[in-house]
């Protein structure tokens, strides 16, 4: 290293006749180690440059990407330039591979090559000397052999992973999944063997009902339908004057009592009112269903 430094001191000697009027304040080459390398492996080299207005670096004579020789190749070049008041400033970063595959440890060197400065009354050239640097064979020419194993290890075996605590979270996972799916079957009567509640055994119906065209047919049905369900609930007939008894004998239809009501009304309306009003609101579909999905949630907390 001490006569790397030498190289590129005295190479720059002639730049620097007198302190005032040194064209460079600043000139550092950054390299990695010198040993160590093997085929493939990448170098990297960083190249800080400074100089004094109206000094500036010829781009052109950076080196550009490419192939060195047959073993070498410049893979990639950067240069980043920035301009101050009475300084411009330059940072090149060059990318070697070496392709070199040695059978002993080997000395190379990456080729020299000059940087240009353009001045007022002349280009000053900036040497930028060889690097010397060893590289490694993968592997000896001759392969030595102690007792009856060779000399060169094997590849190192994968460390089995510990699936213990995955296992356990995916049978909590499992088991959560089956207690919701069981839960939700029970819920909503979807019990295998469980016969449905008449709530919910109408809901299929009053969907492919609420499908079909509005009119006053498929709305009397859909009513009809909701009125056998109250009938299979109580175990009887029930009627406009039987509400209060359907509310005592089924508590859980309580909060909907006033709603109970206005359905009854309606109804009486529907099918005994004169012109057959369809009533319960702007949008009597809507109503009904909404109607008919709180009777249905009543019907599952009595469960």
């Amino acid at each position: 290293m001490v006569r790397f430094y030498l190289l590129i001191f005295i190479g720059c000697l002639p730049l620097f006749g007198h302190a005032a009027q040194a064209p460079i304040e600043r000139f550092e080459i950054l390299t990695p180690r010198p040993f160590g390398y093997l085929i493939g492996d990448l170098i990297h080299h960083e190249i800080a440059l400074q100089t004094r207005k109206p000094y500036t670096l010829q781009k052109s004579s950076v080196p550009s990407a490419g192939n060195l020789n047959y073993w070498l190749e410049l893979r990639s070049v950067a240069l980043e330039e920035r301009e101050g008041q009475t300084v411009n400033r330059y940072r090149i970063l060059l990318t070697y591979q070496t392709f070199y595959a040695p059978v002993d440890v080997k000395a190379l060197s990456i080729p020299a090559f000059q940087l240009v400065l353009s001045g007022p009354d002349r280009d000053l050239n900036l040497p930028i000397p060889a690097w010397e640097f060893t590289m490694s064979a993968l592997r000896e020419l001759e392969l030595r052999i102690e007792g009856e194993r060779e000399y060169m290890r094997p590849d190192a075996k994968p460390r089995p992973l510990d699936l213990d605590v995955h296992q356990n979270r995916l049978s909590l996972f499992i088991a959560a999944s089956v207690v919701t799916l069981l839960y939700t079957l029970w819920r909503y009567g979807q019990w295998p063997g469980r016969r449905r509640k008449p709530f919910a055994r109408a809901a299929r119906e009053l969907r492919g009902l609420r499908g079909k065209a509005v009119d006053l047919t498929s709305y009397q049905q859909a009513l009809r339908r909701v009125h056998h369900a109250f009938n299979q609930t109580a175990g009887a007939p029930v009627f406009a004057h039987d509400v209060e008894r359907f509310l005592r004998e089924h508590p859980t239809f309580l909060p909907l009592k006033a709603e109970i009501r206005a359905f009854f009304d309606s109804s009486q309306r529907i099918f005994f009112g004169a012109g057959g009003d369809l009533g319960m609101d702007h949008d009597p579909w809507h109503a009904l269903e909404r109607f008919w999905r709180c009777c249905q949630e009543c019907e599952r907390e009595s469960q």
